[in-house]
């Protein structure tokens, strides 16, 4: 049962460093004024309103709708997943990830300072064993 517990909590942990990276690479396209999720939302909603509009031209307003839509659904259920995977402090962490990604360019130590507290806030908040610091 012991195993199960530990498997669980280093599963939980590479998802935190995962989202915690994803927050820094986030961050670091949009200092340079690019947005993956728009870019490529902008190219699927396209090349599908012309499929819809061939296939099915009735329900093509509907599907378009949902689809323009998806990012901000997909946004939704990310904030929620973090929030119930380590509450309010994992969210943090993604916030210190998306700001190291953000000053990587401007400001190195300020990116390497937002990196290590966004790690340590996002281990923290699943409760890691690679925490630095002993958990009482």
């Amino acid at each position: 049962m012991l195993t199960v517990s530990r498997m669980g909590a280093k599963k939980d942990t590479q998802i935190v460093e995962f989202i915690v990276i994803l927050g820094v690479v986030n961050g670091f396209l949009y200092s340079l004024k690019f947005n993956p999720v728009n870019a490529f939302f902008n190219e699927v909603t396209s090349s599908v309103s012309a499929l819809i509009a061939a296939l099915a031209p009735g329900f093509s307003g509907f599907l378009l709708l949902i689809l323009q839509l998806l990012p901000a659904i997909v946004l939704i259920v990310s904030v929620v997943y973090i929030y119930r995977l380590g509450k309010a402090t994992a969210i943090t962490a993604v916030a210190f990830g998306f700001g190291c990604g953000y000053f990587l360019l401007s400001d190195v130590f300020i990116s390497l300072l937002c990196l290590v507290v966004g790690l340590l806030l996002g281990l923290y908040s699943v409760k890691s064993d690679r925490l630095p610091i002993k958990k009482r």
